[in-house]
C-alpha cells in the first residue's frame, strides 16, 4: 500500500537497522561445518561481519576454496529464519523491480546500507 502522506520509505538491505549478524554467523558456521572446520565464537563473529571478498580470503586461510559464485550459491542453499515476519510490520509489502509501485508513481527510492555497498532496487 502506498500512502500519499508518507515522506520517506527506508529499505534495510544488509542489517544496518535490524541486526542480522546472527543469521550470517549461523550460515558461516554451517559452511565451515560442511568443510569439517570448527571455529570459535569470536572467529564466527568476525566472519559474520565480513564482506564476500574478505570472507573468501578467510575461508582460504582454512584451506576452503570457493569462487564468489560458488559461495553465493552455497549460502543461498541454507534456510534463513527472519528476525521478524511480514505481519509484524503494518503495511509491509515486497515488489519485484519491474512491478514497483513507488517507481511507477515517480517516488524516489534509496537504501540504507553499511560500508559494503548496495543492491539495485
Amino acid at each position: 500500500m502506498i500512502s500519499d502522506n508518507i515522506e520517506a520509505y527506508i529499505f534495510d538491505l544488509d542489517g544496518t537497522l535490524i541486526d542480522s549478524n546472527g543469521v550470517w554467523k549461523e550460515i558461516d558456521r554451517l559452511i565451515f561445518e560442511k568443510n569439517n572446520v570448527s571455529l570459535s565464537d569470536s572467529e564466527l563473529n568476525a566472519a559474520a561481519a565480513m564482506n564476500y571478498s574478505d570472507f573468501l580470503g578467510f575461508l582460504r586461510s582454512y584451506g576452503i576454496v570457493y569462487t564468489l559464485d560458488e559461495l553465493k550459491s552455497e549460502m543461498d542453499g541454507f534456510a534463513v529464519h527472519s528476525v521478524f515476519h511480514a505481519e509484524d510490520l503494518p503495511g509491509y509489502a515486497a515488489y519485484s523491480a519491474d512491478d514497483c509501485p513507488f517507481c511507477k508513481k515517480g517516488i524516489k527510492l534509496d537504501a540504507v546500507v553499511n560500508g559494503f555497498g548496495y543492491s539495485k532496487l
